[in-house]
């Protein structure tokens, strides 16, 4: 399976740029997926796997890589990790039988199976840069009608 692009996403979901898996369009950062169902919002823990497998699309990613990365410093079991790619699964319209985008296998892990594009996130839509931040005096609002003087 050839894939559009390998640049990896950042580490956390706040940064991460939206990707295209297959024909769906998936926001990190909102937790939005867009296709052909409409946008559909998923849990911030389902995004959290879906980009450890987006990282490396159409590899293996071991369950017990899954446990540790994404649910790190707590004790959970393979089943939490099955019914969370159950319900990652429903959200995208996915069929673990007839798998379009997250495939198992049994006893190893799951694997991305439809291509992975990273998208580039235009300027407009990134936001405004942060204001500066001074460490001086601080700046007092001045209304329009303010000659200047107390």
């Amino acid at each position: 399976m050839a894939r559009v692009s390998s640049d990896p996403p950042k580490s956390s979901r706040r940064e991460s740029r939206p990707f295209r898996l297959g024909d769906l369009e998936v926001h990190p950062a909102s937790g939005e997926v867009r296709g052909r169902r409409g946008p559909e919002r998923l849990r911030p823990l389902l995004v959290d796997i879906l980009l450890r497998l987006a990282a490396v699309p159409g590899e293996v990613v071991r369950r017990e890589t899954l446990l540790e990365e994404v649910w790190p410093r707590r004790m959970v079991n393979d089943e939490v990790l099955s019914r969370a790619i159950a319900e990652l699964r429903t959200a995208l319209g996915d069929d673990a039988r007839q798998a379009r985008y997250v495939e198992t296998l049994p006893k190893i892990g799951y694997r991305l199976v439809a291509p992975v594009e990273w998208l580039e996130v235009p300027p407009e839509m990134a936001g405004p840069p942060p204001p500066p931040r001074s460490r001086g005096a601080r700046s007092r609002p001045r209304s329009a009608s303010s000659s200047g003087s107390p």
